[in-house]
C-alpha cells in the first residue's frame, strides 16, 4: 500500500527591491514588488544608517527615505506571511558635497588670495567679472589679479561622483582707479585752476608735495590753488 503526503509552501513572494543607487542629496524614493500574496504584509526596515534617518511609509513598498547620511545607507525590504519571510537588500550612497568658497572681504588691492573650503570632490574657481586673472583655477586656495573696483565676484564649484555644489565669494575692492592730477602747468601768475579725476564712489584730496600753496576746496576735484 502507499500513502501521499502532502507539501505546503508557505513561503511568501519572494521579495526584490530595485537596483542599487547613488544620489545627490538626502531624500530619494526607494522601490520594492509589492506583497500580493493571500496574509502577506511588506515592511521596510533601516540597516545601516544613523537614528536621523526617516522611512516615511515603512509598510509600503514604495516609500520616501528622508535625512540620508553621507555615503552608504542600507535598508531592507520584508515580505511576511504568518509563518515565513523574505527579504532584499537596496543600498542608497549619498554623494551630496558642498561647496564653501570662503567669506566676503574688502579689500583696498587690485590683487587678492582667494580661499576655498575643501571636504569632498575636486573643485574649480570661476568668475563672472570681466577681466580678473584667477593664476590656479583648479585649487582651492588662488591668488586673482587684475580686480575691478567694486565687487568681484568668484564661484568655487565642486563635483563629485556626478554630484555638485556651487558657492560664491564677493572681493570688493575699493582701490581708486586711474587717478590724475591733470598736466603739468608753468604759470605767470599767483594762482591756477586744477582739475583731477572726479573720485565717484569714495572722496579726493589735494595735498601740497613741494613748495607751497592753498586750495580753494582742498577735497573738490576742481578748485584753484594760490600762494
Amino acid at each position: 500500500f502507499y500513502n501521499d503526503i502532502n507539501f505546503t509552501s508557505l513561503l511568501p513572494t519572494i521579495a526584490a527591491t530595485q537596483a542599487d543607487k547613488a544620489v545627490c542629496g538626502t531624500s530619494t524614493q526607494i522601490t520594492a514588488n509589492p506583497a500580493l500574496g493571500f496574509g502577506e504584509s511588506g515592511l521596510w526596515t533601516k540597516v545601516v544608517g544613523s537614528s536621523g534617518v526617516v522611512i516615511v511609509e515603512p509598510t509600503n513598498f514604495q516609500t520616501q527615505v528622508n535625512n540620508l547620511d553621507p555615503g552608504v545607507n542600507v535598508f531592507r525590504w520584508t515580505i511576511s506571511n504568518s509563518q515565513c519571510s523574505t527579504s532584499d537588500l537596496i543600498f542608497i550612497t549619498n554623494d551630496e558635497v558642498f561647496a564653501d568658497a570662503g567669506q566676503d572681504q574688502v579689500i583696498c588691492t587690485d590683487n587678492y588670495s582667494i580661499s576655498a573650503n575643501v571636504t569632498t570632490g575636486a573643485g574649480v574657481w570661476l568668475s563672472t567679472t570681466p577681466g580678473v586673472i584667477i593664476a590656479s583655477s583648479a585649487t582651492a586656495n588662488s591668488p586673482v589679479s587684475n580686480l575691478v573696483f567694486g565687487n568681484n565676484n568668484f564661484q568655487w564649484v565642486v563635483t563629485y561622483n556626478g554630484c555638485t555644489d556651487v558657492d560664491e565669494v564677493i572681493i570688493r575692492s575699493d582701490l581708486p582707479r586711474n587717478v590724475s592730477a591733470g598736466s603739468d602747468q608753468n604759470i605767470c601768475a599767483g594762482s591756477t585752476n586744477l582739475s583731477g579725476t572726479n573720485p565717484g564712489t569714495g572722496t579726493g584730496l589735494w595735498q601740497v608735495t613741494g613748495g607751497a600753496g592753498t586750495f580753494a576746496s582742498a577735497t573738490s576735484n576742481q578748485t584753484t590753488v594760490s600762494g
